[in-house]
């Protein structure tokens, strides 16, 4: 199987590219084995680029950027080595510099930077240059709340990230890879959390949930092995 899909890749042309921000001068050097505007989508093709698709949105796909076809006539051996040489020449993994994740020469697996949640939810705020007061006032919540999420301290409902992504257009994969498939787990985090940091719930009924949650997870493990 891993020959035929080799053999596939050495009969396929590809595509080389690059997206500048006129803004702030990032580079994001690219590759795709389709039609360039398939694969751009008007941008729309970046959102799991969460840097990238931030500017995107941010300053504009056709007035804030330029794109650049560098080479549409590439063996896929050829294609792993320009990229590579490209995004070492712009220094494209530096994120002062660029919007890749990594040095190239691995199309179709490219991976994203590990942002936390309370950096990603910092970072929509400062894209609109707003306080947290300011984005408290416009989403209705709480200034402390926005503050904990920021820094980590408490994890977001979803419906709070929900909130938020619509009112800065973006999906809720900017959170997290199939977030909204855990969307169960997040509820149950956040409400353990706030159940153990209650000073209105004694030690004694902490400790036995505590004890539960231990007791259902090692059936859990017994279970399964």
């Amino acid at each position: 199987m891993q020959e035929k899909q080799q053999d596939n890749k050495n009969e396929t042309l590809y595509t080389l590219y690059l997206h500048t921000c006129l803004a702030n001068n990032k580079v994001y050097v690219g590759v795709t084995s389709k039609d360039a505007s398939n694969r751009w989508l008007d941008g729309d093709g970046y959102k799991t680029n969460f840097e990238l698709y931030t500017d995107i949105k941010k300053y504009g796909w056709e007035e804030g950027f330029n794109h650049k076809i560098v080479n549409d006539n590439l063996t896929w051996e050829k294609v792993k080595e320009a990229e590579r040489y490209f995004i070492e020449m712009f220094d494209a993994i530096n994120p002062e510099k660029g919007y890749n994740h990594d040095k190239g020469g691995k199309y179709g697996g490219h991976k994203q930077r590990n942002i936390d949640v309370g950096t990603k939810i910092k970072l929509l705020r400062k894209s609109k240059k707003l306080t947290q007061q300011e984005l408290a006032d416009i989403l209705k919540i709480n200034r402390a709340s926005l503050c904990n999420w920021e820094v980590n301290r408490r994890i977001p409902y979803i419906d709070d990230l929900k909130l938020i992504a619509d009112y800065f257009e973006v999906g809720l994969n900017y959170f997290g890879d199939n977030i909204s498939d855990v969307d169960s787990g997040l509820e149950i985090s956040n409400r353990v959390v706030e159940y153990f940091s209650s000073e209105k719930v004694s030690i004694e009924d902490k400790i036995e949930l505590f004890n539960n949650i231990v007791s259902s997870y090692s059936n859990l493990i017994l279970e399964k092995n």
